[in-house]
């Protein structure tokens, strides 16, 4: 048995073996490579069917909150004054999120940055304008969130379909800490596969490219959230970085980053690539 069998074979079949019979070591190779088929077929089916619900998310956001005149002004507003704006109550929490949904589905139509819209984002939103006192300074400010992250209600992949269909039950500290200042986390930005790296691309959701050159990448591993907010899709957003990781994109696609010393701020609630990181963010 020394060429690898292919996933086409299929389960309960009689294998004859010229010359001689299987052996118990085949009968356990053959079985090995079933089981590792069978787990294959599972993950690409729950990576094809997140990227159906994944466009079905996309088409109807984009049907329920088109871009226009109205959303146009209010994406090009300085961070400054879309602060003062929402603190003096001039603009809706609401208004601000579906401006800047349909901007970030426009923007991620053409580089691939965002992976999902939080669900909860819009009911968020309400609650901020509902409130008859302004939250914090962060009152009604859309933000992005690495994948990494953990958001209450969306799964965290690092890029493994193996961790699709795994809900979180509560969202990182860091992001929880946003929300108290009244930041809206509304979406989850693309990341390469263990995050371990200077890519952009992971097999659930593709490969994110650069917004100043679609011919280059956005540098890695916060690609999506550097990507995003370098187009104009979020104000600010968040990442992790060890080696680099947030500086990379930010240099990359034009933008500013602020690293924090290790340790400065919880790495509860965001997934590591190595088992030394557990706890770190950056």
């Amino acid at each position: 048995m020394s060429q690898q069998m292919s996933c086409k074979l299929p389960e309960n079949t009689l294998v004859i073996v010229a010359g001689g019979s299987l052996g118990l070591a085949g009968i356990v190779y053959l079985s090995g490579q079933l089981k590792n088929c069978k787990e294959r077929r599972r993950l690409n089916n729950l990576r094809r069917n997140k990227q159906k619900e994944r466009e079905k998310q996309f088409v109807a956001l984009e049907k329920k909150y088109p871009s226009g005149p109205e959303s146009a002004t209010i994406v090009s507003l300085s961070f400054e004054a879309l602060v003062s704006k929402l603190q003096k109550r001039e603009l809706s929490a609401q208004k601000v999120l579906e401006a800047y949904v349909a901007k970030a589905i426009t923007v991620t139509r053409e580089f691939n940055c965002v992976t999902e819209f939080a669900p909860q984002c819009f009911e968020w939103a309400k609650e901020l304008d509902s409130s008859k006192s302004i939250k914090g300074p962060l009152h009604g400010v859309p933000i992005c969130i690495k994948d990494d992250h953990d958001i209450e209600g969306m799964d965290t992949t690092m890029g493994y379909s193996i961790y699709l269909n795994s809900p979180k039950s509560e969202s990182a500290v860091i992001v929880k800490i946003l929300q108290d200042a009244g930041a809206i986390p509304f979406c989850k930005t693309n990341l390469p596969q263990t995050i371990f790296s200077y890519g952009s691309d992971n097999p659930i959701y593709g490969t994110t490219l650069n917004h100043l050159n679609k011919e280059l990448g956005p540098g890695g591993s916060s690609s999506g959230t550097g990507c995003l907010v370098g187009a104009g899709g979020a104000l600010f957003g968040l990442g992790s970085d060890l080696g680099g990781s947030v500086r990379i994109p930010s240099h990359f696609c034009g933008i500013s980053a602020i690293r924090s010393t290790i340790g400065r701020l919880s790495g509860r609630g965001i997934m590591q690539c190595l088992e030394d990181c557990a706890g770190y963010t950056g």
